[in-house]
């Protein structure tokens, strides 16, 4: 049985006022994501991260400080039939030498993960999710008096 609750370490990738996400481009209802993945037992949250960015572009991420981290509940009426429904994001800003400008990381798994940059002024339009990172993360990126931690829980 597969555990409601799941623990995620993900990227913040940012380049010219850009972010990095992810899609599905199988999806019916399209949505965008942080790129990183689930923290396996045993791992730290960076490691997770380095582990799942190598996986999903085979390049070396460097990951930096802590951003925030978001607790988060998938209510009944959301529109993508999530796997879980109860989540901890740990955000982490990540960079990569591999990468210039606004080009996208390769894609190995390009069946389900295709990335694109998001300009940061477009979160709410790109349909980021989980959704309260649409308004978090501006925050989080300029503040260093707001609160690294939000419960979004219904």
């Amino acid at each position: 049985m597969t555990s409601p609750i799941h623990t995620i370490a993900r990227a913040v990738i940012i380049e010219k006022g850009h972010i990095l996400v992810c899609y599905n481009p199988q999806s019916t209802k399209p949505y965008t994501y942080l790129p990183g993945g689930h923290i396996e037992e045993g791992e730290s949250a960076k490691f997770a991260l380095q582990r799942e960015m190598k996986e999903e572009t085979t390049l070396d991420f460097k990951v930096g400080g802590i951003l925030g981290i978001l607790e988060y509940n998938f209510h009944k009426s959301f529109n993508v039939k999530p796997c879980h429904t109860h989540e901890y994001n740990f955000l982490f800003k990540a960079s990569c030498a591999q990468l210039s400008g606004l080009e996208n990381p390769p894609e190995p798994e390009q069946e389900s993960v295709r990335f694109k940059w998001v300009s940061l002024n477009n979160l709410k339009e790109s349909n980021l999710l989980p959704s309260p990172l649409i308004s978090l993360l501006p925050q989080w990126l300029t503040s260093k008096n707001t609160s690294f931690f939000f419960s979004q829980m219904i």
